[in-house]
């Protein structure tokens, strides 16, 4: 579990670096503390399912909404999407 874990941590914060590379994503945050709260959001929700808990579609999306924006830059420079099938 651990090495697979370590694969995917490796794997979220390269993904979080593209993004911080094209502006998605504040350049400022640490991609390997990103992929964590990645991974522990992931793992958890395994745990604890919505019929665990309360919480309605409108309210769940606008804490992830929140969240998202707290990740987002916060003088976004202009992004370039990439062409298909090119990869930074």
């Amino acid at each position: 579990m651990h090495d697979y874990v370590g694969e995917r941590a490796g794997w979220l914060a390269g993904l979080v670096r593209t993004a911080q590379d094209t502006g998605e994503i504040d350049p400022a945050l640490s991609p390997v503390a990103v992929a964590h709260l990645c991974l522990l959001l992931t793992m958890g929700s395994a745990l604890l399912t919505p019929d665990l808990h309360a919480v309605g579609d409108e309210e769940w999306s606008a804490l992830l909404t929140r969240l998202v924006a707290a990740i987002a830059p916060t003088d976004p420079a202009p992004r370039t999407p990439l062409s298909k099938g090119e990869h930074q």
